[in-house]
């Protein structure tokens, strides 16, 4: 997904932090809408898992997450819907996440 201006990039990976609720069945491009109308210049999370267990690059994963996110400098954040699929999307990424940055604590939202 092309974005406009420069994320401040993160320096490390201290956590990977995942957030499930109802999406109501929109879609990506809805729920970033959606993101800018409340004011968010850039989509909080990294990732967004829809209801039908799409996974969507929505800022780049070496960017820091939204500052409004508890530790979001060290964060790779990822929003989830609570659907089945969705939910079995999140655990492949999450595996892949924990692999790729060793170490990192997962908080679950």
């Amino acid at each position: 997904m092309a974005h406009k201006g420069r994320l401040k990039e993160r320096e490390e990976t201290l956590f990977i932090r995942t957030v499930v609720r109802t999406l109501r069945d929109k879609d990506h491009k809805e729920i970033l809408m959606n993101s800018k109308r409340a004011g968010f210049m850039f989509f909080p999370h990294h990732y967004l898992i829809t209801a039908d267990g799409t996974v969507h690059k929505m800022r780049p994963e070496e960017a820091v997450a939204n500052g409004e996110l508890s530790n979001y400098d060290t964060t790779v954040a990822v929003l989830s819907d609570s659907t089945d699929k969705a939910l079995a999307s999140l655990k492949v990424l999450t595996e892949a996440l924990l692999e790729t940055y060793k170490g990192a604590e997962l908080i679950e939202v």
